[in-house]
């Protein structure tokens, strides 16, 4: 089924922008409805289900002639399955803020239809105002594979039998025509919150060129937070002290320019990644030089920030390899001399392992 592939396709696209983006970085929060529901794990719920759930949706399956109960349950499991993503619909709206109420949902009868088959045949089978009935509907055993059928009695017949069929492929297509066109709305309201996005990553590429670098991790901690956790240094206030300490000596200005380094390839990347998301297209991969340190076992156990003893056992095995190494003999022990100074500690380490860098 085409369509029900590219409902599944769009659902994957808007999961990633989420994971990737919108709920990582703070600045979509105000494009988005993020509240204490939405903040946890909600939304990832809401997609979940609708994975789980588009089976259901598939006409390939129907129950044969001879399914009787089958048929009966899958009926109404159909039914049911579209009424929740109706409503799950209807919530990703208000998260994404679309400014689509369910008032505008009822005006699509791909949405109306199927919501009044299945509020009058499993939400309300018996209806009754102030007492009187206005109608009784029940499930036929007689339908057929490929048709809903049930019989009803209603006040505007004078409860006069009726009987009631629907074509069940056309329910099915009704309702995948509603959560592509919705899911694609969705998707091209998000497309807007990321151009404006792509700006930002600009203002800050223009400001790294101006080389302000107060300015520049102003920009990173509105905008691009979670850069900061890629390096115990890279968080403002640690990497701002880095950077006053930067004439003193060469580990701390190491520091700064890896920062910037790192910083204009992950925004190179992002833009590169965002482009390909608003162009429907593959990402152009940039790779990202790779250095290999002799001693990565060791200097890595230091890099985790060691207490005094597991500093002790792997600096000691390292010092023993790297003995010849004067300037990274010099670092060692500076770490050791500040290892409860975390900016001079992690600098002194980003330095040593520059230096065994093969």
């Amino acid at each position: 089924m085409d369509k029900m592939n590219d409902i599944n396709q769009r659902l994957d696209q808007i999961r990633d922008v989420w994971n990737n983006y919108i709920f990582k970085l703070k600045y979509f929060r105000k494009h988005y409805k993020f509240d204490a529901a939405t903040s946890s794990n909600h939304f990832g719920q809401i997609l979940d289900h609708f994975t789980d759930s588009l089976p259901v949706l598939d006409n390939s399956k129907l129950p044969s002639a001879n399914a009787i109960h089958a048929r009966y349950a899958f009926n109404i499991s159909l039914l049911q399955t579209i009424y929740v993503q109706q409503d799950l619909m209807e919530e990703m709206h208000r998260i994404f803020k679309t400014n689509k109420s369910k008032k505008d949902l009822y005006l699509d009868e791909n949405y109306k239809i199927n919501r009044e088959i299945r509020n009058e045949l499993v939400g309300h089978p018996i209806r009754r105002k102030n007492g009187e009935m206005i109608s009784s509907v029940t499930l036929s055993y007689r339908n057929k594979p490929q048709h809903l059928e049930y019989v009803r009695y209603h006040k505007s017949s004078n409860y006069g039998f009726e009987k009631i069929q629907h074509s069940v492929p056309e329910i099915i297509e009704k309702h995948l025509t509603f959560l592509s066109e919705n899911l694609n709305q969705i998707y091209s309201h998000i497309h807007k919150s990321l151009k404006l996005f792509q700006k930002k990553i600009k203002e800050i590429e223009v400001v790294i060129k101006k080389g302000d670098f107060p300015g520049i991790t102003r920009l990173v901690e509105n905008y691009y937070e979670t850069f900061q956790d890629d390096s115990y240094l890279y968080e403002t206030g640690k990497i701002l002290e880095v950077y006053r300490k930067k004439d003193e000596h060469e580990r701390y200005q190491l520091v700064v320019d890896d920062y910037l380094f790192d910083l204009n390839y992950h925004l190179k990347e992002m833009t590169n990644t965002i482009l390909a998301i608003l162009e429907n297209e593959e990402a152009e991969t940039i790779g990202y030089p790779i250095q290999v340190c002799k001693h990565h076992y060791e200097v890595g156990k230091l890099f985790t920030k060691r207490n005094q003893m597991d500093f002790e056992f792997f600096g000691s095995s390292l010092r023993d390899q790297i003995a010849e190494n004067d300037k990274a003999i010099a670092e060692l022990d500076f770490m050791k001399l500040h290892i409860d100074k975390e900016v001079e500690y992690y600098s002194a380490c980003n330095l040593l392992r520059h230096l065994l860098i093969e």
